[in-house]
């Protein structure tokens, strides 16, 4: 286990990279992790699978595992204590990056709307202006 534990050290430090991805899921009231690593290969005839070119990692908090493969070929580990640790270094990174990717989804959409729709996106942008001056005047009045 301390290789797998070494394997996912690495992962996390590397977890900005855009070739990875996070995401989180609750299934039956458990916290379920997914990681993708998502690398490029060179295209030969030994590498036709077109899912070969993702690593996933699963932590389960159901099943109190940790998977680890392409597709469906998947290698599980069971740790509880792994499960526990790592849950809790993803969950924190999770609710770290929430509303940053919240506020880019919402602004995304609101503004690739059709012009007729645009005055939902001028609405949100005026909150948000307004949100900021706010909260900077918040700041110099307690200084």
């Amino acid at each position: 286990m301390v290789d797998l534990d070494k394997f996912l050290t690495f992962v996390f430090d590397h977890i900005n990279d855009d070739r990875f991805e996070l995401s989180k899921k609750i299934k039956y009231g458990f916290r379920h992790y997914y990681i993708y690593i998502n690398l490029k290969f060179p295209d030969d005839a030994t590498n036709t699978n077109f899912n070969s070119k993702q690593l996933t990692i699963i932590v389960d908090n159901r099943n109190m595992c940790i998977e680890i493969g392409q597709w469906e070929d998947l290698l599980v580990f069971e740790d509880i204590e792994l499960v526990k640790k790592w849950s809790d270094i993803l969950e924190e990174h999770y609710q770290r990056k929430l509303l940053t990717t919240l506020k880019f989804r919402v602004e995304n959409f609101l503004n690739n709307t059709d012009v007729k729709d645009r005055d939902i996106w001028r609405e949100w942008s005026m909150d948000k202006l307004f949100d900021e001056e706010n909260n900077e005047n918040k700041k110099t009045d307690t200084e």
